[in-house]
This record gives structure tokens, C-alpha cells and sequence, in this order.
């Protein structure tokens, strides 16, 4: 792991996802790039010519002051950092940034879905899930940080989960973390599993070996409802997703799990891309 893209917009929520950032630079000997997004301001008819050139010129001094002091610190701490502002739409930025400077990671704070702001700030985090073409760590603004002891890695075995476990075995090393595979069975799936499981168990285990992962089945109600109650039963640190393209037709006939985790989780997550 080299390169760490970290979005900021300075809130509580952005310093406590920080923490989370510089603890996987600090294993992973990467370094982290500072990034922060400001809107254009909101332009009165009344206003004076070039006085909105002047407020956009403001808000990018103002921004670089701030990421300087966070560079600063973390510099203090022995990380290589880089930072910018721009202005811009947030989500789409991310996205590009991440793309141009190769990112192998993006970890950014969500406030999930409470109220106007929570909204939009679960907007963002679910458009660069599914827009990123690298993994994505979303912290939630209550998590608190811990080494990521255990993790559960999320799966219905539908789809290839080779690509995701060889990247999260190289994170997980880091963190000398054990790693739970949880399947959770539910009647109220709107399709039925498309593959038995132990064809799949079998392709991981000789893919990795036997003493990699454990492998968990659980039954419930629904799979947010059993991933809530294995992650609380169980203590987890990182909930681990794979998530993949979905069409237009897909997404309004069945919503994404991963998507609605990340609107709903209280649990630091991490997303895989399938592609």
C-alpha cells in the first residue's frame, strides 16, 4: 500500500475519520494525500463585479490554511503527505483524484442519513462507493478507533470474492487480524442464491488454504438485520463489502445491500469493487 487519499471537509466526523486514516499510513508505511472539495458560493444579483472571484479565492485560501495545519501535524508524526483543495462537486472530485493520483485506498468520514445534512453527506460516501475504482473505507462519525482486530468480511458467494479477499489478506496482515466470512441466510431475498455456498467455500479455501478465514452462516429476518446482530454479537471492528455495477433496472428492483450499510452502519466499513 502506498498512496492514501483522505477527503476532508474539516467537520468532527473528517478528524475522527482521520484517526482511522493514519493508523492504516502508520502499518502500511503509506503515505496520505489531504483533499478538500468547496462549493461556489452562493452569488446575490446584488453583488458587486469580481467580488465572487474574490469569495471563491477566499475559500481556497482559507481551505489551504486548514490542510496545511492537518499536513503539518501529521507531518509531526513521521507521514508523508501532499495536500490540495479545489473547487468542485465532492463526489466526482473524489473519484477523479483518487483515479489520478492512483490511490490504493480512499478513507472519508459519513454521518449516514440523519436529517438534510446526514442525507447528503450519505450521498457522497455511496456515490464514491460505487463510482471508485479503488477500494473506499467509510468511517462513521460515532466510530471510535480501534485496531482492526476482527474482521467480517459480507458475503452471499453470488459473485467472485477471490479479487477482494487476495486485498483484504494484504490489509488484514498489517493488523495481525483474524477474518470471519459471514453468509446470511434470509427468506426474504428478492432472488433466490444463485450458487450453493460450499462450491464457493471450497474455491476459497483452496484459492488460500483452510486456517485464513472462518466461515460463518447465520439466518435472519433480512441480511442488514443479520449483519447488525452478528457484528454486535461478535464485537466486530470492519465490516468488509464487495460491491458491483449495477444497472439502471438493478438498482430500482433491488437496492443494493452494500449501499444501504453504508447509509445504516454504525461500524467502519470497507468496500471492494468487482468490475
Amino acid at each position: 500500500m502506498k498512496t492514501i487519499l483522505f477527503p476532508t471537509d474539516f467537520s468532527d466526523t473528517a478528524n475522527n475519520a482521520l484517526e482511522f486514516a493514519v493508523s492504516i499510513c502508520k502499518a502500511g508505511k503509506a503515505s496520505i494525500q489531504l483533499f478538500h472539495v468547496y462549493g461556489p458560493p452562493v452569488i446575490d444579483p446584488q453583488m458587486p463585479p469580481g467580488m465572487a472571484a474574490e469569495l471563491m479565492t477566499d475559500m481556497e485560501n482559507t481551505s489551504n490554511e486548514q490542510l496545511k495545519m492537518l499536513s503539518n501535524a501529521l507531518k509531526a508524526e513521521g507521514i508523508a503527505v501532499k495536500f490540495e483543495s479545489i473547487p468542485g462537486f465532492v463526489a466526482s472530485e473524489i473519484v477523479e483524484k483518487a483515479d489520478s493520483i492512483k490511490a490504493d485506498m480512499i478513507v472519508m468520514g459519513t454521518t449516514g442519513a440523519a436529517g438534510l445534512i446526514g442525507k447528503l453527506m450519505g450521498s457522497n460516501a455511496s456515490t464514491v462507493v460505487q463510482e471508485s475504482h479503488c477500494p473506499v473505507m467509510l468511517i462513521p462519525s460515532d466510530a471510535e478507533y480501534r485496531s482492526f482486530d476482527h474482521i467480517a468480511y459480507a458475503s452471499q458467494f453470488e459473485a467472485d470474492d477471490l479479487p477482494a479477499l487476495t486485498d483484504l489478506l494484504i490489509i488484514a496482515k498489517l493488523f495481525n487480524s483474524r477474518i470471519d466470512i459471514v453468509k446470511i441466510n434470509t427468506t426474504q431475498q428478492i432472488q433466490p442464491d444463485i450458487f450453493a455456498d460450499e462450491p464457493q467455500i471450497q474455491r476459497i479455501i483452496e484459492e488460500f488454504g483452510k486456517d485464513q478465514f472462518q466461515f460463518i452462516s447465520h439466518d435472519d429476518v433480512s441480511v442488514i438485520a443479520g449483519l447488525d446482530h452478528y457484528l454486535t454479537a461478535q464485537n466486530t471492528d470492519l465490516l468488509v463489502m464487495t460491491t458491483r455495477r449495477r444497472t439502471f433496472f438493478e438498482k430500482i428492483l433491488e437496492p443494493s445491500v452494500t449501499r444501504k450499510m453504508v447509509l445504516h452502519s454504525h461500524l467502519p466499513m470497507l468496500i471492494f469493487h468487482q468490475h
